[in-house]
């Protein structure tokens, strides 16, 4: 063989030139093909974007190709058929399909609508990755036509055709059968065991008469929809659950009726499976109210102890002669009973949240007054750790806005106390202004803290989720404070998001409709909040309690007589005069709604005295369960609120103009 210098031989140099010839020819006849193709062509990119169309594509669709070229194939597509079309994509992209096909509508140039029929596959490159799609259209607007004009005179035909995987059965209008799909052997029944007999000889009897009832509709032109009905198997003779189709055959020259064609479909699993479903609800409605329940138990036997724990504290606190280690000791039984206090809260308000049940309360509020109030709860912790509270206020923000204040404050209290929790060093600052949004305010809480990278932030929100989740962590917590925050910020119609990095502090941002609004007249002239000679019977059968609850409002100058139960407050109450009652809920044998009732029905000195629920219950107000009582007050026992609660019960007992310490004198 003669070989060319450098070892080639003359067919070497050949090979290549013969396939790059019959790859441009190739090439030119994919491009000729495309071009003239008699169907709509399209190459599209992996974005949606066309990137080469024929002229069939463009007359079919109404535009231009340079028009096209910068659309997608989503803006062209009609709304109706948009999804389906994305979710077959999303299975070819995926590699779950090679190829799909689908007739929808192309929202031409001129705002009308062509039907066509789609068929789309993916052209991968060599290494497997998806390069762009192909996709082949093929106008339907002939066709569509064809088929409506031919809808009534084959509708016996077509139905068949379209439905043959279920039950067809014709009948007469007297119910006879003439026709029924081979798919009843299914059923273990043959064609020829039902066609000359009843349509409705094999059903239960009682479904047998909801059957005919929705035949009945079809002749007097009403819409009968789905039927159920019970039908005999023909091998076994158990009963099967079927679901009937029915429509009215009409003569196509006259109109008249003449028959009915029913698509049946064997429903027996989809029955079984709604009741295993219903039963399921059902047991899991009994396992939420046993939650409930449990959770109600737990709050008021945790918060029971716990009243006498804080309210002792408290008085602890405030005595001058609990010095040195002593009064180190009691700062220390505080802390640990306020935690405690707060792991109960957070378990139960995420328990409400979850369940939908948390009730928000608008109220006129003033922002600053609470935000500096919120402050001043940490102040302590604060100073302790050497770090520094601030309060910014901006112009804009309304005095008094609508806005639930409990709920506000309770969340800023998460927040507050988290980045007190975390912050080492520097400054926590609470920040008021308006928002962008009309009749909203923003309300950051900024630290110094460590800050936090992007997986930190999107595990953030998550319950009983700690970024200090180690066991080794040094900061406790439930993990459930920031998730019951960004609940009660969406429940009151607003957003709780954060902004951080990594060693840069933390932002979090609270966003919340808040429409200026004005106090009630009682609030802006202070309301009021003295005890002082105010007669109050305390009902509880918790000695502890009552005692805490006598010494609390005896330091405040009220006079203070007990009752150890619903039975003996009835006895003191029909002879003795009092100002208001403090009325435990949950105690043995007469409880305190049902104390409560009778009071009401006895006539006597006290029939109309204010009574305040005394509960250490979480989930009480708002679901009715408080009807009847003037108002609550809660355990543990706050002071301050307990006082401006009674205080406010007995103002609003007094009759118009009268003052004084006693209502019932």
């Amino acid at each position: 063989m003669h070989r060319r210098r450098g070892g080639g031989t003359a067919g070497d140099e050949a090979a290549p030139q013969a396939l790059s010839t019959r790859a441009r020819e190739q090439a030119e006849l994919f491009e000729a093909a495309f071009k003239y193709a008699g169907i709509g062509m399209a190459l599209v990119g992996l974005d949606g974007g066309f990137l080469r169309l024929n002229d069939a594509f463009c007359r079919i669709t109404g535009y231009a190709e340079a028009a096209l070229l910068a659309l997608d194939f989503q803006a062209i597509t009609h709304v109706d058929d948009l999804d389906a079309d994305l979710c077959h994509l999303a299975r070819l992209s995926a590699g779950l399909i090679s190829s799909y096909q689908m007739d929808k509508r192309y929202v031409r140039k001129d705002r009308s609508l062509v039907w066509v029929r789609l068929t789309v596959s993916m052209v991968r490159a060599a290494d497997g990755s998806p390069k762009h799609y192909v996709a082949q259209v093929q106008d339907l607007t002939e066709q569509r036509a064809a088929e409506a004009a031919l809808t009534e005179s084959e509708a016996r035909y077509r139905l068949i055709a379209d439905n043959s995987s279920d039950l067809i059965v014709m009948s007469r209008l007297t119910g006879e059968v003439t026709y029924v799909s081979p798919s009843v052997r299914s059923t273990g029944w043959g064609p020829g065991d039902l066609v000359g007999r009843d349509f409705g000889e094999q059903m239960q009897p009682d479904d047998a008469k909801a059957v005919s009832r929705a035949f009945g509709k079809l002749l007097k032109g009403e819409d009968p929809g789905q039927v159920r009905w019970r039908g005999r198997n023909g091998a076994t003779g158990e009963w099967m659950w079927m679901e009937s189709h029915p429509t009215l055959l009409r003569d196509p020259q006259s109109g008249e009726p003449t028959g009915f064609v029913d698509v049946v479909r064997d429903i027996t699993g989809q029955v079984l499976q709604e009741r295993a479903l219903a039963e399921a609800r059902i047991e899991a409605e009994a396992a939420l109210a046993v939650k409930a329940q449990f959770l109600a138990n737990m709050s008021h036997e945790i918060r029971t102890p716990l009243t006498a724990v804080l309210g002792f504290t408290s008085l602890l606190r405030g005595d001058p002669s609990v010095q040195g280690l002593a009064a180190a000791y009691v700062e220390r039984i505080a802390g640990a009973g306020a935690g405690l206090l707060a792991i109960v809260n957070d378990v139960l308000d995420f328990s409400k949240l979850e369940a939908g049940k948390f009730e928000i309360r608008p109220q006129p509020t003033r922002l600053a007054a609470l935000c500096e109030e919120t402050l001043t709860i940490f102040s302590g912790q604060a100073e302790a750790k050497g770090l520094t509270l601030a309060l910014e206020t901006q112009d804009g923000i309304p005095a008094v806005a609508l806005i639930d204040g409990d709920r506000l404050r309770q969340a800023l209290i998460n927040l507050v106390g988290n980045a007190l929790k975390f912050t080492e060093a520097g400054a926590v600052t609470l920040r008021l202004r308006p928002s962008a949004q009309a009749g909203a305010v923003e309300i950051e809480v900024e630290d110094t803290g460590p800050g936090l990278d992007d997986e930190a932030q999107a595990i953030l929100f998550q319950r009983f989720t700690q970024i200090d989740g180690s066991m080794t962590r040094r900061h406790g917590g439930t993990g459930l404070g920031l998730a019951i925050s960004r609940g009660l910020a969406e429940a009151m119609g607003g957003s709780l998001g954060v902004t951080s990095a990594a060693g840069a502090g933390a932002c979090f941002r609270l966003t919340l409709p808040a429409p200026a609004a004005e106090l009630p007249a009682a609030a802006v002239d202070g309301g009021g909040a003295s005890v002082c000679a105010v007669r109050v019977l305390v009902v509880d059968d918790n000695g502890v309690n009552r005692e805490l609850a006598r010494c609390l409002l005896e330091a405040a100058g009220a006079e203070v007589t007990e009752a150890g139960g619903g039975a003996q407050a009835l006895e003191q109450l029909a002879l003795v005069p009092v100002d208001v009652v403090l009325m435990d809920l949950r105690m043995p044998g007469l409880d305190g709604r049902r104390t409560l009732a009778r009071l009401r029905q006895t006539p006597g000195p006290n029939m109309n005295v204010p009574v305040l629920a005394f509960t250490a219950d979480a989930d009480v107000a708002g679901d009715g369960d408080l009807s009847g009582f003037d108002g609550l007050v809660r355990k543990p026992i706050e002071p301050r609120d307990m006082l401006s609660r009674i205080a406010a019960a007995v103002r609003d007992g007094f009759p118009d103009g009268a003052e004084g310490g006693h209502v019932a004198a």
